[in-house]
């Protein structure tokens, strides 16, 4: 599949579902949802915000590209560029705070359009947040070799960590490991020692390391986002830490395998909820989310009893279980058959083995580094 391709079958789920509005067009401003429509690109100056400096506006036979005299020769050539020839522009003065509103009034023929992002139009975010499932090939190409390289990258910063450290060493390693990949990291929790067991967003300090480490990473390249969590321990953990690592590694066993084509994620929630009480931690699921859907978002939903979408095939999942002190988290693909694991640990990291339908899991282990 070319990127031209994978164009086509995103503008015409957005076509189709247009057409069972009232609406004359549809604004693309979110950094998300621009790179999904652009099929990788990026809109942002800023990382501190969810929206984009440009907006994807599309009607029922236009595709148009609005931003300000700053950015749009660097969208045009840079983000767009010749792949995607069924772009046009429109431009606006940088000191024109009406500009953009004005240019898609202007393309909405003064008529309703929805917005992702934004006041004075129907918000449809959530519309298009389900149809951006599910992945196409290309995506999945892209979000195959984002997951290996996070995989990868994040056991080997892993592996360079060493007692006296603080936090802010670790995420500094993070992020040079990512970047120079291409690839940006919008979440990295550091928690050295007790903050594994107080935090569970270990927001990074200048705390030192001594013991134990844990490091969370959420990367994301070409709007794709991939999550993990890893593990070390620089004396032999305890029995206790053992036996909750093993327990949040069978929950999230549960979690991979119950997502399957069609099923309610409620109900896979469910089962999450039903595998912590039979690891006998039946309250730890309380005390933080479990993660759900993912793909242009970090998560597209925080899972629970009330999330009706279902599963779908060739969609992303990133669960993460937690149990004070542990916790286990990678980013899956759903296949009709199961599920591929995207960020899977190297080969040199230990792993330990869930069984479940008969099939064996591999999980990452806590990484003892003597």
């Amino acid at each position: 599949m070319t990127r031209a391709e994978e164009f086509a079958v995103k503008l015409e789920r957005l076509r189709r579902w247009l057409a069972t509005t009232e609406l004359r067009g549809v604004a693309l401003r979110t950094r998300a949802n621009f790179a999904w429509i652009t099929c990788g690109g990026r809109s942002f100056v800023s990382r501190a915000t969810d929206l984009g400096v440009g907006t994807v506006f599309i009607t029922p036979d236009r595709v148009v590209l609005a931003a300000n005299n700053i950015e749009l020769a660097r969208f045009e050539a840079e983000e767009i560029g010749p792949d995607l020839p069924d772009f046009q522009y429109a431009e606006f003065p940088w000191h024109d705070p009406d500009g953009a509103t004005r240019v898609l009034d202007s393309l909405s023929g003064g008529g309703a359009y929805g917005v992702d992002a934004g006041p004075g139009q129907p918000n449809v975010a959530n519309d298009v947040v389900q149809l951006r499932n599910p992945l196409t090939t290309l995506e999945i190409d892209h979000y195959r070799q984002l997951g290996q390289a996070a995989g990868e990258t994040t056991d080997a910063v892993c592996r360079q960590i060493r007692p006296g450290m603080t936090e802010l060493d670790v995420t500094s390693m993070v992020h040079a490991a990512f970047e120079r990949q291409g690839i940006r990291v919008p979440v990295n929790l550091v928690a050295a020692d007790e903050r594994i067991d107080l935090r569970r967003h270990p927001i990074v300090t200048d705390h030192r390391i001594d013991r134990r480490v844990m490091v969370v990473v959420g990367a994301e390249r070409r709007g794709l986002n991939a999550s993990l969590t890893r593990l070390v321990d620089f004396t032999e953990p305890g029995g206790e830490l053992k036996i909750k690592h093993r327990a949040v590694c069978q929950i999230d066993a549960t979690a991979n395998t119950a997502t399957r084509p069609g099923r309610p994620i409620c109900d896979v929630f469910a089962d999450i909820q039903a595998e912590y009480a039979r690891q006998g931690f039946g309250d730890e699921w309380q005390y933080h989310h479990q993660g759900g859907p993912t793909g242009y978002a970090g998560r597209d939903v925080l899972a629970d009893a009330h999330t009706t979408q279902h599963v779908m095939a060739n969609q992303a999942f990133a669960w993460n279980p937690s149990i004070t002190g542990t916790k286990s988290e990678d980013t899956i693909l759903v296949t009709e058959s199961g599920f591929d694991m995207l960020t899977a640990p190297g080969p040199d990291w230990p792993q330990l083995e869930i069984e479940r339908d008969g099939v064996v899991l591999r999980r990452a282990d806590i990484l003892v580094a003597q």
